[in-house]
């Protein structure tokens, strides 16, 4: 897991773990695949706009708390 950090939506598995949920049950959530929630927190692909509000809504937090969570960890 340490290999995700700071890369791409890493911290989304920290969010999932405070909500008590897997990858695969918060791509469930979200209803995307499990393998392109696992890209957007490796950093090999991008999350658009509507991702980022799905994340976010599903994990009860804001953007900017996504984000500065990123940022505070680079």
């Amino acid at each position: 897991r340490d290999r995700l950090r700071s890369r791409g939506l890493g911290d989304v598995y920290k969010r999932q773990e405070m909500n008590l949920m897997t990858q695969t049950e918060l791509a469930e959530k979200l209803n995307m695949p499990q393998p392109t929630l696992n890209r957007y927190e490796k950093g090999e692909r991008q999350a658009d706009y509507e991702g980022i509000c799905k994340i976010c809504n599903t994990l009860n937090i804001t953007a900017s708390e996504l984000f500065s969570t990123l940022i505070s960890e680079k």
